[in-house]
């Protein structure tokens, strides 16, 4: 699996983030992103999902 960096802005002191993906099904995306996000100790503070069908 790839490894990516993630941008300098989101270790900044108490950021939060809103993450944003364009479809839900299982939901592992989301899981697995806010998985990342911890371990690098970024909080998550929604996750909103949207589609035009």
């Amino acid at each position: 699996m790839p490894s990516a960096r993630l941008p300098d802005v989101l270790f900044t002191p108490n950021v939060e983030v809103v993450l944003i993906d364009d479809v839900l099904t299982t939901g592992a995306t989301a899981a697995e992103s806010i998985r990342v996000l911890a371990e690098a100790e970024v909080g998550v503070r929604a996750v909103l999902v949207t589609c035009v069908a």
